[in-house]
């Protein structure tokens, strides 16, 4: 996923700082969010404008990867329950053997059919315990819900895929 070209800047500008460290990592959450390149890159670069209009806000939080993984998973949820509902991405595999490295691609490849009839807070709980191995009280926070109900959905997620699998 090198389409993210930021600039370098000789003033040692922390923004730009955090886009090198943090960008890659959450342009891949993005993808697992997702789905698809054109809309992971979408979603990384609609939450990337709203961190730089609230950067000292962001820096201020003390973990400002957590606080722009907790805005992008709930600009990804919100945007969902805005789209139209018959609209679906188009698969564009050339787009996404393009940004992610030799492998990586065919595993999304293979791992989204799965995910994608998920809910999307469902996709996000499983994403972020598995892509991103956060626990229970991290999602939570992320989705602000209980983690309790991270664990119950991320079992009804799962069933549901095993379910699917069996069919």
């Amino acid at each position: 996923m090198d389409f993210v070209r930021v600039p370098s800047s000789s003033g040692g500008d922390p923004l730009d700082a955090f886009v090198r460290a943090q960008g890659d990592r959450l342009l891949r959450l993005a993808y697992g969010l997702t789905g698809n390149a054109s809309d992971a890159e979408d979603l990384w670069q609609d939450t990337f404008a709203d961190v730089i209009r609230s950067w000292n806000k962001v820096a201020a939080a003390g973990a400002p990867g957590a606080y722009v993984r907790t805005m992008m998973t709930r600009r990804h949820i919100s945007n969902h329950r805005r789209r139209w509902r018959s609209e679906r991405p188009m698969p564009n595999d050339e787009l996404d053997r393009a940004h992610h490295p030799k492998g990586e691609a065919e595993a999304a490849r293979d791992l989204w059919p799965l995910l994608e009839g998920l809910s999307p807070r469902t996709r996000a709980v499983l994403v972020l315990r598995y892509a991103e191995d956060l626990d229970d009280a991290a999602i939570a926070e992320i989705l602000g819900i209980g983690a309790s109900t991270v664990r119950s959905v991320a079992s009804r997620g799962l069933a549901a895929l095993r379910e699917r699998d069996m069919t």
